[in-house]
């Protein structure tokens, strides 16, 4: 029954909008500029609606805003390996094997082979000259390793970089042998654009403009879980197919309110 009266709200809305839509273009062919604005008015109003009270609306045109505006972001994917047994030349052998299967280089100057601390810090490039950052760790105490990918790129150029990271780790962790069922993290940084990614949660304040950061967390499921600040989404899961759906249904907000 609830649902049934959101769609009729919503319907109901709608009808106002393209109605009054009508009846400006009608007015304004006429030169009635004060029933014009009227009307326009009744657009205004009713899609002000539509945007606060539907979450359909509220996402789609956000995430329109977002596409159209395209800014900078850093968008960060990194997962783990869980395997008493290997070591640092295993990981070489799994990361040389990547950049053999996908065709990426090394840049100039860049380092090549882990350190004796289990330690790598190189840029790779993609054949179309997509530059990855890329980054192995070893924790000593529980023999595991972080591989992290971070990307540069326009926010419409994250489910590609998303593609090609998932490529990297399903190739890295098959030449190791081990399960894909680790660990995977993602962050969604846009702090250089001013715009806040969300994920099924958001906030409202009575004075936004006071807002200087925010933590907002929660257990989506039990595999995922997300962590919220201010300009930055964070999520983790031993499910790929979590952070997928987050990729393409995330909301990036130009402000927070």
């Amino acid at each position: 029954m609830k649902k049934f009266f959101r769609i009729c709200k919503f319907v109901f809305a709608l009808a106002i909008i393209i109605s009054s839509i009508i009846t400006v273009i009608q007015l304004i062919r006429i030169h009635d500029w004060t029933k014009g604005l009227q009307a326009f008015a009744a657009v205004t109003t009713a899609a002000t609606f539509c945007y606060e009270e539907f979450d359909e609306v509220y996402s789609v045109s956000n995430r329109l805003v977002g596409w159209l505006l395209n800014k900078t972001v850093s968008f960060s994917v990194a997962f783990y390996t869980y395997n008493e047994d290997l070591d640092d030349q295993d990981i070489q052998r799994a990361f040389d094997n990547v950049r053999k299967k996908l065709k990426f280089n090394i840049s100039e100057g860049r380092d090549r082979k882990i350190d004796n601390e289990g330690e790598l810090n190189t840029v790779i490039s993609t054949p179309q000259n997509l530059n990855i950052f890329c980054k192995i760790s070893r924790d000593n105490i529980d023999n595991i390793y972080k591989i992290k990918l971070r990307f540069q790129i326009s926010s419409r150029g994250i489910k590609n970089s998303w593609n090609i990271a998932k490529d990297f780790r399903d190739i890295f962790l098959a030449k190791l042998s081990v399960g894909d069922d680790n660990r995977c993290d993602i962050e969604i940084d846009m702090s250089d654009a001013k715009i806040n990614p969300f994920y099924k949660l958001t906030i409202k304040t009575i004075r936004a403009k006071d807002v200087t950061d925010f933590k907002l967390s929660a257990d989506v499921s039990d595999s995922l879980k997300i962590v919220l600040h201010q300009y930055k989404l964070y999520a983790t899961s031993n499910k790929t197919s979590d952070l997928e759906k987050i990729i393409k249904e995330y909301v990036p907000l130009a402000q927070v309110s």
